[in-house]
């Protein structure tokens, strides 16, 4: 009887979890992040990875001592060509508190990967980081991601989105606008001459 070989597959989940205090710049940083991947073995003797793909990751980086917290928002997935919401919404109240913001989105290749990159931070009108991006006519993944700073802290959220020609994928819809607030301040009346 021959020794077969077979190959096996199983998905993996990786959970990220560091600090580092008293960091010289930023006081706290605190790093968390997940990734899915599936591995494919080979049943030799001894077993070997044959192959892997990344099905899902996402990051979060914070710095200082109060971060904004954010509520993150973006697709997993996204056919090639099609619209896409991107939301990075602050929680708490901003009060006097000016934000500075950015979203990036770019291909993930081999050189993209530990490249330092400038972010043309924009001062934000709104509480959060809110874009509509549009994905590529050609599949493979891409990193969105969305820093927002604070006078107390930063945040940076970061996101694999696979983009595939099967199917539109499921990506974020962002809520509609609805046009301008209704405010309950009543206008001033105009003077009315005395008579």
């Amino acid at each position: 009887m021959g020794t077969g070989r077979r190959n096996l597959s199983g998905a993996h989940r990786t959970e990220l979890n560091g600090t580092q205090t008293n960091h010289p710049k930023a006081g706290v940083l605190t790093l968390t992040g997940t990734v899915i991947s599936e591995q494919i073995y080979r049943t030799a003797n001894p077993w070997q990875m044959v192959s892997q793909q990344v099905l899902a990751e996402q990051t979060r980086l914070t710095a200082g001592e109060q971060p904004p917290e954010v509520d993150w928002r973006a697709p997993q997935v996204i056919g090639v060509g099609r619209d896409f919401a991107l939301e990075a919404i602050v929680k708490e109240p901003l009060n006097t508190d000016l934000l500075l913001g950015a979203a990036l989105d770019e291909p993930i290749t081999s050189q993209s990967f530990n490249r330092d990159r400038p972010v043309d931070l924009q001062p934000l009108r709104a509480g959060g980081v809110y874009r509509i991006g549009r994905a590529p006519f050609r599949v493979g993944d891409r990193w969105v991601s969305a820093v927002i700073i604070r006078e107390t802290g930063m945040v940076v959220m970061g996101q694999r989105v696979r983009v595939t020609d099967r199917g539109a994928g499921d990506q974020y819809q962002s809520l509609p606008d609805l046009g301008p607030v209704r405010s309950r301040v009543v206008p001033p009346r105009p003077a009315q001459p005395n008579s």
